[in-house]
């Protein structure tokens, strides 16, 4: 059977997130078309309180008492790891953990203790003394239960493992011998299998996309996901698909939309004064000409940089691995209407299109059928255009994602160039 995953979220307790209500959130996957998701933040006291309190186990994943969503969830959580690096920096970045059951977690929590780690907050920091200590911690996770599966996330991002901050060129420059304990790696927002493949090293580990949503809002909650085919829904099935690479297809956050994508500074930071800037190649300054201050690298020339010191030198134009770039619908009757997400006309036509195609990603993978509900459902004709062209891949990002900004989305208008054409264009300039 099919699954599609969406692994990586936040509760209430970790920054800049809401009140998460799980049961709002298990409507919300309904809608959306997940099947698993992640619970977020496991780890911190009051959120595991509540979770053991409404969860129910089978088989390593949970229900919900009294939901009749058939929602599934797997405990998850994400923490910040950290490290000495070179001349007193240190290396920190976010790695996605899942567990099999409620008494891993308990061993779990003992095991921060032991390391000191203050779990106060939604991602715990384990804050380590050396590298080898950070891995001895990692090892002693690993210890607890071989079904703890730990993932670097959103690996191209200045948070991620390979991100620009402190930055790495091998995996095993971090993780030394935990590396085999490496399946797979999550893209991230801005980036996609497309621009990962690029780096050899990954060629070699299984790629997973979670929306890593900090709200139950329909625009976060499974914006990337990833699908599985198991013999049945069980925790074990689930992590054997990520570790054999049996992943069916992944559903990709539009890169250029991402918040990372392209170097650059925006408007709002000091001196700027509401000016922007950004590159769309690695043939730029080293400092912002308004403020002077550095540029931190996008995840486009942060690949690039990767994959020429792993020496890549050639060139592919057709995906080696499965997945859909998509939209969250509700942003694209936004700004076919240019309105508010949370505006009664958007809901109103984004309740329509859902209840007619079964949920948001059959819109994606169920493509005669969405071109039939498009043709019969009574929207406004502007929506519907709108609709059939993202549908087609006409639409474009101006400008795309840069400095924690998100791409903005202009429907209607094809890219100059194939995205893929686009990207590797300024992959051989380099």
């Amino acid at each position: 059977m099919r699954l599609i995953l969406d692994l990586h979220s936040h509760s209430g307790y970790s920054g800049g997130v809401g009140v998460i209500d799980i049961y709002q959130l298990s409507n919300s996957m309904k809608i959306k078309g997940i099947d698993v998701y992640g619970t977020g933040d496991v780890l911190h006291p009051k959120w595991f309180s509540y979770l053991k309190d409404v969860l129910i186990e089978n088989e390593g994943v949970f229900r919900l008492k009294g939901d009749k969503n058939n929602s599934f969830f797997i405990l998850q959580t994400e923490i910040i790891l950290s490290y000495p690096y070179l001349r007193n920096r240190r290396k920190s970045f976010h790695v996605l953990i899942l567990f099999p059951s409620i008494k891993v977690v308990e061993l779990t929590v003992s095991l921060l203790e032991k390391f000191n780690v203050k779990n106060t907050i939604g991602r715990p920091f384990v804050v380590c003394n050396t590298k080898n200590d950070m891995i001895e911690f990692l090892f002693s996770l690993k210890s607890i239960d071989d079904y703890i599966e730990i993932i670097p996330a959103h690996v191209m991002t200045s948070e991620g493992v390979f991100g620009s901050k402190t930055p790495v060129y091998f995996l095993e420059e971090v993780f030394g011998e935990f590396k085999r304990y490496i399946y797979s790696v999550e893209t991230g927002l801005s980036a996609d299998p497309l621009m990962l493949d690029l780096i050899p090293e990954l060629n070699k580990v299984s790629f997973i996309s979670n929306s890593d949503s900090h709200s139950v809002s329909l625009l976060r909650v499974g914006r990337e996901f990833t699908c599985v085919d198991v013999p049945i829904i069980s925790y074990k099935n689930i992590i054997d698909a990520i570790r054999k690479n049996n992943i069916v297809f992944t559903g990709e956050f539009n890169p250029m939309e991402g918040r990372y994508f392209l170097t650059g500074h925006r408007g709002d930071r000091i001196k700027h004064n509401g000016e922007s800037i950004y590159f769309t190649s690695i043939d730029r300054p080293s400092k912002c000409s308004i403020c002077g201050k550095e540029f931190n690298m996008g995840v486009m020339e942060r690949v690039i940089d990767i994959a020429l010191k792993q020496e890549k030198r050639e060139f592919e134009y057709n995906p080696k691995r499965a997945y859909i770039n998509i939209i969250p619908l509700i942003e694209v009757i936004s700004t076919s209407l240019n309105k508010r997400v949370e505006s009664k006309d958007v809901l109103s036509i984004y309740n329509s299109l859902v209840k007619d195609l079964g949920n948001e990603i059959n819109f994606y993978i169920e493509k005669e059928l969405s071109i039939k509900v498009l043709h019969n459902i009574d929207i406004k004709d502007e929506v519907k255009k709108s609709l059939f062209d993202v549908l087609e891949g006409r639409f474009t990002y101006d400008p795309p994602g840069f400095d924690g900004l998100y791409g903005k989305l202009v429907i209607g208008r094809n890219n100059l160039k194939d995205f893929m054409e686009f990207f590797i264009d300024r992959y051989k300039d380099s």
